[in-house]
């Protein structure tokens, strides 16, 4: 069953829908790059590992703004 369309003419409620659109997929983006990060976690190359931390610290602060918004 399909979702009715929100009201068009409602500058307002296609502002919020807007934002939670945008904070859904930022959060799924971050999520992502979190995932890949602790497979490269896992790898037994500390460059790959370094670099992996990088990513995981830059997804979870990137977590924690979209939490805080």
């Amino acid at each position: 069953m399909l979702r009715p369309l929100p009201d068009l003419n409602n500058a307002e409620t296609l502002a919020k829908l807007g934002r939670e659109y945008a904070l859904r997929e930022a959060r799924r983006d971050a999520i992502s790059q979190l995932r890949d990060a602790v497979t490269g976690l896992q790898s037994p190359h500390s460059d790959a590992q370094d670099m992996a931390l990088k990513q995981a610290r830059e997804a979870v602060e990137r977590l924690e703004q979209i939490a805080a918004a």
